[in-house]
């Protein structure tokens, strides 16, 4: 039943156990040679290139060099350079230099402590600071006791030489060091070399201005007896790692700075077991790990797992495992080393065997877990982590690998685990998506090679954006499975990732304003490029009691913020204020620290109480006056302590109801009287007010809302599904796997080209993998499937609704403005991925979801059918842009079934730049919006200005008037209110009865609207229903009329009385859609069913067009030019044409330069998908289409040309005295995709949109516009 499986803790590299004396025999000339000058200056030398960034990968032979050195030398000469070079490169052909991978981690770690923070470089050997800094707690936590003392001086000065060796050779915390691996040392390393040693001695002056004693660091100093077997230690193992350093003449020398680690791990360690104390070492690093695993954030799981390890029979033990997903659970299982056997290898060997009875504790917990969860959920899925804790020497993991599939067990070294828990983008969840992708290639046939765990496999998925293979780099030369093939994953693709935890997160250690050193990170990575926010961190120890804290770490000081929670039960509020204190610290401590003296205090503590904090979702009474909120701030200050305290009250708070920054900058204006005070600086009230605006630059330069609920999603809660999921890479990977084999046999080739063979087969995979998303729907219970497919859309469309809302305060307080409008269309998109996705899997279940017997959807099920939907949404439109001509029409079908074309013409040169310009638009409308979020809410009586015609039009097509179908939705929001819930079921019946008794709404009326708007249960999804087209299905398509838009009301079932699951929002919005579309004409007459409402389509697209033609020649006219409009060419020629040319729109001209400009005018609709942008773009390309017509742009262009033939006649026609120049034009009244293609339209013609309009002023030379 069970499979054992054995791995190791940490690499074990082919040198583990290599001795000195092997590589001295390795190469005996070096050997020689090295015998010939003094041990401690060469070592000295030697040791000055473990501080060079740059030859990180080399660290293993340069460790190895100063051992040589130390052990073979008894000569009195002092190597050159030159000499040093030699040497580097005579280990190439050794253990040391045959065995040099790709460096794993950073150059430079950072120790934390309740003493300061320290710089430690890592060197060759595996994870060294993550094993250090669980010994330092250890020894932070040991009691100032005379047996213990000792041990705590020794270590803490020990890592103040490693901090000041580090400063000296002015290196950095986290610095990453270079990657590749030198095959001689840089010309810039060498001419440096002596100057970079004199970083590594100390007089007894300078050990004592860092602190240290020096007779307390002699447990780590070795004389010429420590290094006498030095010859026969293994690397990692020897004397020199743990007595790194030597007194010499000059003073103290470290000659291994690389070994600090190692040093202080094996003074500790052999402390513990000279003294017969490893029973209390092993469980201070037992409980050091359980607590340090307790306080991670473990892969996006919410609270702290009640983690603890206790002494087994091969070291120790712990597990705990929680729900992470519908029928998801994830274990973990810690299982710690030991110290037996320590002295064979020291940190540089390995544990003893103790697989059998790992795999058999490690077993029984796992049989444990499974069948405590099957019994629960008999189907539910699971993965074991089983996490290595050690200190540093190879831990052999053993454990069972379960026989069924749905649980599986995989290993993972400790400091792998930190790593992953800290990244933002990696989850529980993503612990699946990783091994379902490899278990597919598996399948396949293909071999991924990946010696060094779970982590580096992730990190090389996240390098190829969710997959785990490059197949744009396959050769094409695979069997039909797609395999057999090995690809080879770069062992050190993990580096990344740690570089990006240390980087993103930069954990320190900074004294705290009560002289106590916190432990601070930096605050959750902006979705915005923020400099400010690299010099805020936040205190670790937030959220453990009532005080929330974080620090603004600058140049003369540090600036402390604390927050009492206490008296604010309303914890979310409570976090929201902390984070506005956080944003206006990152601005008010750098103007202020400008105004401080240099000598003045280090640190400075502002302290804020927010008694009367709204809660979160509420609006509070607005404010009475506009300084009532400045009014009622008390500010106190400590001067002994350096502390200001701030107190905002209820006029605070009412202050944030306000469609102007009278609050927050009432309480920036306070803190800054406040440290002005406790600096004993005045300041006038004009430069006060200077001072307070450059911290404050506008008046919608804001962090908390308190916006008037107008909407219904303002006034509801969606409890299910309790977050918000997006569209995963991942997810998008493993389904392109195999995908494009599956329309097409190898054997055919990987390439297709032409039009419509490229579109006929993309359709066809489309087809196929429709079917397949259907078949995946029809897994799931109908009721439960949708509940959560509109859930999620609810909850999408209030995230994109609050998003949009603080537009105007996210661009007021960051100066990146550009950075901003890019993070927030980011952000809208993929908002719009989710809306978008969901109605469609909405469809799909209502006609393919069993009512009964189906499964219930889990957050990885429904993200893989967003991924798998939104697929068809992009590959169809794909197809749409081949077959319309306007991208190459070429792909090639990757060896494992990855689809592949050319998107840089047309997606990266049209869509995307088109895509921006509206989000632009909608950013800066959003912004100017800002103060209508702030005033009460105007219902409009009637109809207001609507036309009569589109009212008829309206009730002829949609069998009510608009009226009853507004009263219609008042009474589902009513409902929704009355209930506080976003998404709810009603009957029929209900639905009917809703507001009868009113006069606009009667229960004739309520039957065809619920008729009109329901989406109903047919047979297939892919099956387009009688009276309708397949455009009307087609899911990359938008205004369908089977869409969920227009369509919001979802029938669950068929019954006499059928249940209806309702979202008022959603039924808000399509309302809106739906009188949008036809009130405006963007619905094409195909989607009308009766006759009014077509006559109404086509007038107003005519008087849409109409009015844009006249705004036009407004413009113009005001601009300079004069103006006539919709002028048929036969009118300006005077004479009969042989065809219809159409109408000028505007004939703009100007005498007395004698320009004449032959405007068309369009108005066009904003085109949302890759088809729909497609078929726009090739309604301008100037040619005729294939059923014989001629498009948009070659209409104009013929009447362009025809009137560009007769100067004269235009010139009589106008009253022109010169001989006129014509010029061609188009306008458009909002951004289209065709301005994206203008260098393609430029030799044809001019293209303008309406705001571009200033740039056509008659006089001087033309203007171009970009």
């Amino acid at each position: 039943m069970f499979d054992p499986s054995i791995s190791m803790d940490e690499d074990l590299p082919p040198f583990m156990g290599v001795s000195t004396q092997k590589l001295a025999e390795e190469a005996p000339d070096l050997a020689a040679e090295i015998e010939t000058y003094h041990p401690l200056r060469s070592a000295e030398l030697v040791a000055a290139l473990q501080l060079e960034p740059g030859l990180l990968g080399n660290n293993l032979r340069i460790d190895a060099l100063a051992q040589l050195c130390v052990a073979l030398g008894k000569g009195r000469r002092r190597p050159s350079e030159k000499t040093i070079n030699r040497w580097f490169q005579r280990l190439d052909d050794t253990h040391a230099g045959l065995y040099e991978d790709p460096p794993e981690g950073l150059f430079v770690g950072l120790i934390r402590c309740s003493h300061g923070e320290f710089m430690v470089l890592e060197g060759a050997w595996e994870s060294p600071i993550f094993y250090l800094q669980r010994f330092v707690d250890i020894v932070d936590g040991m009691p100032d006791e005379r047996d213990f003392a000792p041990i705590k001086e020794a270590v803490f000065n020990a890592l103040r030489i490693s901090n000041e060796i580090c400063r000296r050779a002015r290196l950095a915390r986290y610095e990453a060091g270079t990657g590749s691996n030198a095959e001689e040392l840089p010309k810039s390393v060498l001419r440096h070399l002596r100057r970079r040693s004199q970083a590594l001695t100390f007089t007894k002056k300078q050990l004592e201005e860092i602190g240290v004693d020096p007779d307390s660091i002699s447990v780590f100093v070795g004389v010429p007896e420590t290094y006498e077997g030095l010859l026969r230690e293994p690397m990692g193992g020897s004397s020199l790692d743990r007595f790194p350093f030597v007194l010499g003449n000059q003073g103290l020398t470290c000659l291994m700075p690389n070994a600090i680690s190692l040093a202080i791990r094996r003074f500790i360690i052999e402390s513990a077991l000279g003294s017969d104390n490893e029973e209390g070492l092993s469980g201070s690093l037992y409980y050091s790990y359980a607590e340090h695993f307790r306080r991670l954030p473990m892969l996006g799981i919410r609270g702290e797992p009640p983690i603890s390890v206790s002494r087994c029979e091969f070291g120790g033990i712990g597990s705990v495992a929680c729900q992470v997903d519908e029928n998801r659970f994830l274990q973990f299982i810690f299982v710690a080393d030991s110290f037996e056997d320590y002295p064979q290898g020291a940190l540089g060997g390995i544990a003893p065997d103790k697989s059998a009875e790992m795999a058999s504790a490690t077993g029984r917990r796992i049989q444990q877990c499974v069948d405590t969860v099957v019994k629960e959920c008999p189907d539910a899925e699971g993965i074991t982590l089983v996490v290595g804790c050690g200190y540093g020497r190879a831990q052999r993991i053993a454990f069972d690998q379960l026989a069924s599939p749905n649980w599986r067990v995989q290993h993972i070294p400790a400091p792998d685990l930190d790593t992953l828990c800290w990244l933002s983008d990696f989850k529980a969840l993503d612990l699946w998506r990783l091994l379902d992708l490899k278990d597919k290639l598996a399948e396949m046939d293909v071999t991924l090679m990946n010696v060094n765990g779970l982590l580096n496999i992730a990190a090389w998925g996240k390098a190829l954006n969710g997959h785990l293979v490059p197949h744009g780099d396959l050769p094409d030369q695979v069997g039909d499975k797609g395999g057999p093939l090995l690809i080879n994953v770069p062992t050190d693709s993990l580096r990344a990732l740690r570089i990006e935890v240390a980087t993103v997160w930069d954990p320190r250690a900074i004294m705290r304003y009560d002289g106590e050193y916190a432990r601070v990170r930096h605050l959750d990575k902006s979705y915005f490029p923020d400099p400010r926010r690299n010099s805020l961190y936040a205190d670790e120890d937030f959220g453990t009691g009532a005080r929330l804290s974080a620090v603004h770490i600058g140049d003369e000081r540090h600036w402390w913020i604390s927050l009492d929670g206490e008296s604010n039960r309303d914890r979310n509020s409570t976090f929201r204020h902390w984070e506005m204190l956080c944003m206006w610290l990152g601005r008010i401590a750098p103007a202020l620290d400008e105004l401080l003296p240099n000598s003045s205090a280090p640190s400075i503590h502002l302290e804020y109480h927010f008694p009367n904090a709204i809660p979160m979702g509420s609006t509070g009474p607005k404010p009475e006056s506009s300084t009532a909120p400045a009014e009622d701030i008390e500010i106190a200050i400590d001067s002994d302590k350096r502390v200001v305290k701030i107190v905002a009250g209820e006029a605070f708070e009412a202050g944030l109801n306000h469609p102007t920054n009278i609050a927050e900058e009432a309480l920036v204006s306070a803190t800054m009287i406040g440290v002005l005070d406790l600096a004993n600086i005045e300041l006038s009230p004009a430069r006060q007010a200077d001072l307070l605006r450059s911290i404050v630059p506008s008046t919608q330069a804001r962090y908390l809302h308190a916006f008037t609920a107008k909407e219904f999603r303002h006034f509801v809660s969606i409890p299910y599904p309790p977050s918000l999921i997006t569209i995963d890479e991942q997810d998008d990977a493993l389904l392109k796997l195999g995908l494009g084999w599956r329309k097409r046999k190898p054997s055919d080739g990987s390439e297709i080209r032409g039009a419509s063979e490229c579109t006929s087969y993309l359709n066809g995979t489309i087809a196929s993998v429709e079917r397949e998303f259907c078949d995946v729907v029809a897994q799931f219970d109908r009721k439960r499937l949708c509940e959560y497919a509109l859930g999620l859309h609810e909850r999408a469309s209030f995230e994109r609704m609050r998003w949009r809302a603080t537009t105007a305060a996210l661009l007021a307080t960051h100066d990146d403005k550009d950075g901003v409008i890019e993070g927030i269309s980011r952000k809208a998109f993929e908002l719009n991925g989710v809306t978008a996705t969901t109605r469609l899997i909405l469809e799909a279940a209502l006609c393919e979801a069993p009512l009964s017997g189906g499964r219930v959807p889990s957050e990885l099920d429904f993200s893989r059918l967003m991924a798998t939907i939104g697929f068809v949404f992009h590959m169809g439109g794909t197809s749409d842009a081949i077959r319309w001509g306007v991208m190459e029409d070429r792909i090639r079908v990757t060896p494992l079934g990855d689809i592949h074309m050319n998107f840089a013409g047309f997606h990266e040169q049209v869509v995307q730049p088109y895509s921006e310009d509206g989000q632009a638009l909608q950013i800066a409308g959003d912004a100017e919006r800002y103060h209508e979020l702030y005033e009460d809410v105007a219902v409009a009586p009637g109809t207001g200005s609507l036309d009569p015609a589109f009212l008829e039009a309206w009730r002829a097509e949609m069998g009510a008037n608009i009226l009853a179908y507004r009263a219609f939705v008042d009474g589902l929001e009513d409902i929704g209110i009355e209930r506080g819930i976003g998404v709810f079921e009603m009957k029929r019946s209900e639905l009917i009865a809703i507001d009868a008794e009113d006069r606009e709404l009667t229960a004739e009326m309520s039957e065809r609207i619920v008729a009109r708007l329901a989406t109903v249960h047919r047979d297939k999804w892919q099956d387009t229903p009688d009276g309708f087209s397949p455009r009307d299905r087609q899911p990359w398509r938008y205004r369908r009329r089977l869409s969920v838009l227009s369509r919001p009301l979802l029938q669950l079932d068929k019954d006499d009385d059928p249940t209806f699951l309702i979202a008022p929002g959603l039924v808000r919005e399509a309302f809106a859609a739906l009188v949008r579309n036809y009130g405006e004409g963007r619905f094409g007459p195909d989607a009308c069913r009766e006759r009014a409402m077509k006559r109404w389509v086509g007038k107003a697209v005519d008087r849409r067009g109409a009015e844009f033609t006249q705004k036009v020649a407004t413009k113009l006219q005001s601009l300079g030019w004069e103006c006539e409009t919709e002028v048929k060419p036969t009118k300006i020629l005077g004479r009969s044409l042989p065809e219809d040319y159409g109408d000028v729109d505007v004939l703009a001209w100007h005498a007395h330069t004698g320009r004449v400009l032959l405007i068309e005018c369009k108005d066009l609709q904003h085109q949302k998908t890759i088809g729909e942008v497609a078929e726009q773009l090739n309604d301008f390309k100037g040619q005729r289409r294939d059923n014989g017509k001629k498009d948009n742009l070659l209409k104009h262009l013929d009447r362009v040309r025809l009137l560009d033939g007769e100067h004269d006649a235009i010139a009589k026609y106008l009253q022109l005295s010169i001989k006129p120049t014509i010029n061609g034009s188009l306008v458009f009244k909002h951004p289209v995709p065709m301005r994206h293609a203008r260098d393609r339209m430029a030799a044809q013609i001019d293209l303008w949109l309406f705001d571009e309009l200033d740039s056509l002023r008659p006089t001087g030379t033309r203007a171009s516009v970009s």
